[in-house]
């Protein structure tokens, strides 16, 4: 029993530890919050360092999965760690990420009829309009990415939002069954991808998007990794996705 409570003892300080090291990692992201009355939504925001103040400076937009929803306004940097969207020495444009709370989701299911824009995304469309209105950012290059339930996000937030956004680049996270879908999105440039192995979210449904898009005659690329699970590492390490973006 000693042996026990020692061992969650150790385990909780190094938690701790890790709890509290992690601001610190994140450190080149301004920490911030949106506000609308009494909702809020907290992201992280890089600025490139390259960028000069007035200059139209394009924007990316990342969304987490599930795995990081909550209120620290950190964990959801975790996915874009050691990759060139947290490097604001290499990064050319400003990276926005917020964090979904717990209980939440960057995308609604509707039975019968189309879900209510989850209130999560609702928020992030008014940040995402507040910081480029701030820096006078272009509003004609706003890029959408995300992972996992943040892939799948994106493919909501496309449906309802399809002219806001310059470009898009799921990943790992297929839109579900939304027949309809690829007429309405079929204007924005989509470079999608996914591990051949996922056992998490099932390729076949960003195989049958890409297809329909395809077929619907829309600026659509495709990467299936073989033998690759659920990740987002090898996808944003791709050397053509951010000039293929901006």
């Amino acid at each position: 029993m000693r042996f026990l409570l020692a061992a969650v003892a150790v385990m909780l300080t190094a938690y701790s530890f890790m709890a509290a090291q992690e601001p610190a990692r994140f450190a080149q992201f301004e920490s911030r919050t949106y506000r609308e009355g009494d909702k809020s939504l907290p992201y992280r925001l890089l600025v490139p360092k390259s960028h000069k103040p007035g200059e139209p400076a394009p924007l990316i937009v990342w969304l987490h999965g599930s795995g990081e929803v909550g209120n620290n306004n950190t964990t959801q940097l975790r996915g874009i760690e050691n990759t060139i969207l947290s490097d604001p020495e290499k990064c050319p444009a400003f990276v926005l990420a917020p964090q979904c709370p717990q209980g939440s989701s960057w995308l609604a299911v509707g039975y019968n009829k189309p879900a209510p824009m989850p209130e999560p995304s609702r928020l992030l469309v008014g940040a995402v309009a507040a910081v480029q209105k701030e820096f006078g950012l272009d509003d004609r290059r706003i890029y959408l990415g995300g992972f996992s339930m943040g892939s799948c996000g994106t493919w909501d937030i496309l449906s309802r939002c399809p002219d806001l956004f310059a470009a898009a680049f799921p990943i790992a996270g297929p839109p579900g069954d939304r027949e309809a879908l690829a007429p309405v999105i079929q204007g924005v440039p989509i470079w999608a991808f996914h591990g051949e192995r996922d056992r998490t979210a099932p390729v076949e449904g960003t195989r049958a998007i890409v297809e329909q898009l395809k077929a619907a005659g829309a600026e659509v690329k495709y990467n299936e990794y073989p033998g690759v699970g659920h990740e987002c590492r090898r996808m944003l390490a791709e050397p053509e996705l951010l000039p293929w973006l901006l």
